[in-house]
């Protein structure tokens, strides 16, 4: 875990979310990233992924 939290933390400022957190909303992104690939054939980039992680933690944060 802390792999990816390193990571992302350069970019988005992760510290504050719990290893806990950061793992359930992973996993939730996760499922919805590979079934738009799949399924859809729509490319995944990092930035989409930092977008929708955005979304997330605004969602958390409120």
């Amino acid at each position: 875990m802390h792999i990816y939290r390193d990571n992302i933390d350069k970019d988005l400022g992760i510290s504050h979310i719990s290893d806990k957190v950061l793992i359930e909303i992973l996993d939730d992104m996760g499922r919805g990233l590979i079934y738009d690939y799949l399924l859809f054939g729509k490319d995944v980039t990092y930035e989409i992924f930092l977008d929708r992680l955005k979304f997330y933690l605004e969602i958390i944060n409120d």
